[in-house]
């Protein structure tokens, strides 16, 4: 495990002593002279005007998602980004800033920090915003043991590059209301979408080149001398739940109580990278062949900016991200199951990241919601082999006798030991109670075979002789027949189960589709052939697949049920991972028979989807 240094913290959560020149380690680059002085960077919460791109969808969210309570400058210097290393750390001065819309959002700080001014060229910066929560700062030590580490991460002078910190595992909060972590965006410096060429890896940035001779005597001068604009992004993704006008339409005399559904979130990551690391981003050019005209789909085409202090930028926000699980196949120590943390509607939740390569965009990989409805009467009832109508108990039990009286085994033993004269249909059933099973885990009703045995009704018709072993046997046959060919599930006090997966690029609404799944191929996938989910073709399954799922940290996924046309699941959805394994049906593959919704993805770049159950 990388270890990370601070220099010279005071306390936990206290303000950083300032570096001694004995502290700092001589890179052997010029500009460099002795003593301190003030820097000034501008802070820009993720935040943009609305628009109706299909990336760059944006939408402010909620106050408490851009309250700053403390910032922290790294400094890192170096030729290029990825040579810099890390010199020097300090607290960011955070001014009382108008609110200019009466929002209760501030998107821009401009921001005082007191640094060592050894070097005066090749600066770089990286901010931590609301980092006392996520760390422990004593002893010149980023305290980790969160992250499952025995030891401390430090960041060490004249050692530590971006690189170390995109690579640092960890666990940050899940849900840090009014202190959400955040770091600098990755950004790329030319656009996305339509743009007449690719992006690539050496346009993205995350470090910001500060400005040459920005250090200045005084806090004033610096204040009137900003040194750069940096860019942060929240370290989770958000996720919200609504529901459609329309979608809680009564299913066959079943009435859905809108106020009644929670949900929560499931199969989530458990760790993610400190900084948002790319990998080897060479997805940054493809473009579904779907397209005509190339659609790069992994930058967004809208510039950062403006607020009333930050102008227009030619910098692009990116959308995507490699998590430390990217290329493996989940376990199930590592996810988090969250069915215990059901909550309304409307109300977030937030993750970690959670993303794949196209072989792992697979059912057990993906992050899902979970959602709880309860019908208005509360009452118990059934379902029969999945058909959308709800039916009583009688009805129910009717079904499940019927085939066990006319099980064609049960029939031809009965009749070989019968005495003469007898229907032996009519016989069966006449002779015959049941006792019942409910599978609590399941919600499957079945006949109890163990328990149907040889009645006096039954022993009277039979020759003298008659085989009682052979004739118990064919009961039991006769149940377990009945119970595979009816399938009776039990609703208890009306309850139902829900779920959707969190789609990335995918959309339900095909012209905002920026990976479409087959729509565009001569040769279909075969719906349930695991192999053919997602074919290769000229350009290589990534191109036309990568994203299609996944979470992304900074970006909200608004799940908007908009018609629940199906039955649900009578127990809640049990995990999709095992210690022994897990489903590895692809996404596309997955049959979501129960739900539509749509999913939108926002500033909080924002992910609109679409379910019909």
């Amino acid at each position: 495990m990388k270890k990370l240094k601070l220099l010279s913290f005071a306390a936990a959560g206290m303000l950083f002593a300032a570096c001694s020149s004995n502290d700092v380690v001589d890179n052997g680059n010029g500009g460099e002279k002795d003593g301190k002085g003030f820097i000034s960077v501008t802070i820009n919460l993720p935040t943009t005007p609305s628009t109706r791109a299909l990336n760059d969808n944006y939408d402010d969210g909620d106050p408490g998602e851009y309250v700053v309570n403390n910032a922290m400058l790294l400094l890192f210097h170096g030729s290029s980004e990825a040579d810099a290393t890390f010199y020097y750390a300090n607290d960011l001065t955070l001014p009382i800033v108008k609110d200019e819309d009466n929002d209760n959002i501030t998107t821009s700080y401009q921001s005082v920090a007191q640094v060592d001014d050894t070097y005066t060229k090749d600066l770089w910066a990286l901010v931590l915003i609301n980092y006392n929560k996520v760390f422990t700062l004593s002893d010149l030590t980023i305290d980790a043991n969160k992250a499952g580490a025995t030891g401390k991460y430090k960041l060490e002078s004249g050692t530590t590059t971006i690189s170390d910190l995109q690579t640092a595992i960890t666990e940050l909060p899940l849900q840090a209301k009014d202190n959400f972590f955040m770091t600098n965006a990755v950004l790329s410096n030319v656009s996305g979408g339509n743009a007449s060429a690719a992006p690539a890896k050496s346009n993205l940035n995350v470090l910001v080149k500060l400005a040459d001779d920005c250090i200045k005597d005084t806090e004033a001068e610096a204040k009137n001398n900003p040194a750069g604009s940096i860019f942060v992004e929240r370290a989770v993704a958000k996720a919200t739940l609504r529901i459609g006008k329309d979608a809680c339409n009564e299913i066959d005399g079943l009435e859905i109580e809108p106020n009644s559904i929670e949900w929560c979130l499931d199969n989530m990551e458990s760790t993610s990278y400190l900084v948002r690391n790319m990998g080897e981003a060479e997805y940054m050019g493809y473009s579904s062949e779907a397209f005509a005209t190339p659609n790069y789909r992994f930058a967004g085409h809208v510039k950062l900016g403006t607020t009333p202090i930050q102008p227009e930028v030619d910098y692009y926000r990116t959308y995507w991200c490699v998590d430390p699980q990217y290329s493996d196949n989940v376990s199930a120590a590592k996810m988090r199951r969250g069915s215990d943390s059901y909550v309304g509607l409307n109300t977030p939740q937030y993750c970690h990241e959670n993303t794949f390569d196209v072989a792992h965009q697979t059912y057990r990989n993906t992050t899902r919601a979970i959602i709880k409805v309860q019908t208005t009467s509360k009452d118990d009832f059934y379902t029969v082999n999945g058909a959308n109508k709800k039916y009583t108990l009688d009805d129910a039990q009717t079904y499940l006798q019927k085939a066990f009286i006319e099980d064609a085994g049960l029939k031809a033993t009965i009749e070989k030991n019968l005495k003469s004269g007898i229907d032996p249909v009519k016989l069966i059933a006449e002779s015959f109670t049941w006792d019942w099973n409910i599978d609590e885990s399941t919600g499957k009703y079945t006949i109890d075979g163990s328990n149907t045995k040889i009645s006096n009704s039954l022993a009277t018709n039979l020759k003298d002789g008659f085989d009682a072993t052979e004739i118990n046997n064919a009961i039991a046959g006769a149940a377990a027949t009945a119970n595979n060919y009816v399938e009776v599930l039990k609703y208890t006090k009306g309850v139902m189960y829900y779920e959707a997966r969190f789609m990335h690029f995918a959309s339900n609404i095909n012209t905002e589709d920026l990976a479409p799944w087959n729509t565009w191929e001569t040769t279909k996938p075969a719906v349930g052939g695991v192999t053919e989910a997602y074919p290769a073709n000229t350009k290589g399954v990534e191109n036309n697949y990568l994203g299609r799922y996944g979470m992304v940290r900074n970006n909200w996924y608004d799940v908007e049920i908009t018609k629940f046309g199906h039955i649900g699941s009578p127990v809640e959805p049990g995990a999709v991972v095992t210690p022994e394994g897990g489903d590895d049906t692809p996404d596309d593959n997955v049959n979501s028979k129960y739900i539509s919704v749509k999913i939108n993805v926002l500033s909080w770049a924002k992910r609109i989807q679409g379910w019909i159950f």
